[in-house]
């Protein structure tokens, strides 16, 4: 009788790399390409719900440092924002800037039109209309939205608005969900003056308002500088407003304002390294950052000027002497400036200096709202056009 072969033996699976390990390997992928996260993520169960944890966000700036890397940005058409018809309303898009393909679901995103972004939210407001007008308060991140009614509307005219935190000793890196107020800068129909006043969904109520005279502020403009928000006005100045409430709202000089004068298109506020407040313009094929710190009298002296090199960094033609140069955006936590040319618009980091064209488009850009944050895929964004926060 012929001899059985011996039965083959399986190996043992492999063992599992245990969740530490797994958290470890999943927090160390580039945080700028959110899209390997959402790769990772979809690679099994398990790693999608290490990535989905509420501690996953806040270790990856532990690992990574501040500040969290742009993303992108959101840009909205506002050629429709007054139109008559119901159905043709403000159009918003999602510009990434990011390596590789990533989008986000912006919630109806042919009613609303982009405001502000900060603190892990983005600010978007409706057109308005004789009913009126709202806000719309949403985490990219959480997919939690808020609507809040503009008090007034349609008598009273938003100018701009600003979104933040407003939890106590909070470090912005995981605060979603939390507290957070709401400024609202606004113009009265046939009165002179501009008023201010802020939502606390502590308190679900409109505080009262502030006012000074007449100032029209650049939509967008807002920088958060410590405690206070400084507006951008179109007549050179700035509005700040103390989220404290001690010392209310005031207009403030800009320092050397023939100067700006001489800048080649809008200028705007910005950021210095220092995180102090800036300003920035371009006056022939150079970006000028003046730092600023306040004076006695709350009027802002110039500390110091600080001098990019555009030549090598944007194409000759845009830098042409009768082509504008506007400055259109601004972020705040990756510390971004986005000039906007004939050419395109184009990002440069204030901090290492490196700039990149993120988009070409023919537009009339007025401004735009940056978008930077740790990105953690898996959460659904309950928008009123469905879908999730990345394809």
């Amino acid at each position: 009788m012929a001899t059985q072969p011996p039965a083959l033996r399986h190996r043992d699976s492999a063992p599992a790399i245990p969740d530490e390990l797994s958290e470890e390997i999943l927090l160390r992928l580039p945080p700028g390409d959110p899209s390997c996260l959402v790769r990772a993520s979809a690679v099994c169960k398990r790693w999608r719900r290490i990535v989905s944890q509420p501690n996953f966000l806040r270790r990856l700036h532990e690992l990574h440092g501040t500040p969290p890397p742009l993303l992108g940005f959101f840009h909205s058409d506002y050629s429709k924002r007054f139109a008559a018809r119901v159905d043709y309303g403000p159009s918003t898009k999602f510009v990434p800037t990011t390596p590789s393909a990533f989008s986000l679901s912006i919630p109806n995103s042919r009613k609303w039109y982009a405001l502000n972004y900060r603190h892990g939210r983005l600010l978007f407001c409706s057109k308005v209309t004789q009913e009126g007008q709202d806000f719309l308060v949403w985490e990219p991140i959480t997919g939690h939205q808020r609507i809040l009614p503009v008090p007034g509307a349609p008598k009273n005219y938003v100018m701009d608005a600003a979104v933040v935190c407003a939890a106590d000793g909070c470090d912005h890196r995981d605060c979603q969900g939390g507290p957070f107020r709401l400024v609202l800068v606004y113009l009265v129909e046939n009165v002179d003056s501009l008023f201010v006043r802020a939502y606390s969904t502590e308190t679900g109520s409109w505080g009262d308002m502030s006012t000074v005279t007449y100032e029209p502020i650049r939509e967008k403009s807002s920088i958060l500088v410590g405690k206070s928000l400084y507006f951008f006005s179109i007549f050179d100045r700035m509005v700040k407003y103390d989220l404290t409430g001690q010392s209310g709202l005031s207009v403030i000089n800009l320092p050397e304002p023939e100067v700006l004068a001489d800048c080649r298109g809008v200028t705007g506020l910005v950021l210095t390294r220092e995180r102090e407040l800036g300003v920035a313009g371009v006056m022939e094929t150079r970006l000028y950052l003046w730092s600023s710190t306040a004076g006695d009298k709350g009027e802002l002296q110039s500390e110091n000027c600080r001098v990019i090199e555009l030549h090598n960094m944007l194409p000759a033609a845009a830098l042409s002497a009768s082509e504008r140069v506007d400055v259109v955006g601004f972020a705040e936590d990756a510390n971004v400036i986005f000039l906007k040319t004939i050419a395109g618009v184009s990002a440069i980091n204030l901090d290492s200096e490196p700039a990149r064209k993120v988009y070409q488009t023919s537009e009339t850009y007025e401004t735009l709202t940056a978008f930077s944050s740790f990105y953690i895929p898996g959460k659904r964004v309950a928008s009123a056009g469905g879908g999730e926060g990345m394809p």
